[in-house]
């Protein structure tokens, strides 16, 4: 079954959403974590997600992680690192998002 997930970064407050009416696919960082993950992305959380916040990794991409680029604001477009960062995920909800 799909799940709908809000990652948040513990060190920023930041979290992941999509740009779905902007740029198709592009998932950038915000204050508020309006939005999902956009559709069609794959991404391998660390470990499986329990019914409570859960401290992961997200892998992308030929191995990358999903992390913050230095100094992020609130829109700020997330970027594909070496260094696994992490996020605080919360199963929101069931939804058409993986």
């Amino acid at each position: 079954m799909s799940q709908n997930y809000t990652a948040q970064s513990p060190a920023t407050g930041y979290y992941i959403t999509s740009t779905k009416c902007d740029v198709p696919g592009q998932i950038v960082a915000t204050a508020d974590g309006k939005g999902g993950i956009p559709d069609g992305a794959t991404l391998t959380f660390s470990q499986a997600l329990g019914p409570a916040i859960t401290d992961v990794t997200i892998m992308g991409v030929n191995g990358l992680y999903v992390a913050l680029p230095e100094n992020p604001v609130s829109g700020s477009k997330l970027i594909w690192s070496s260094k696994a960062a992490t996020w605080q995920v919360d199963v929101t909800q069931t939804g058409p998002y993986v």
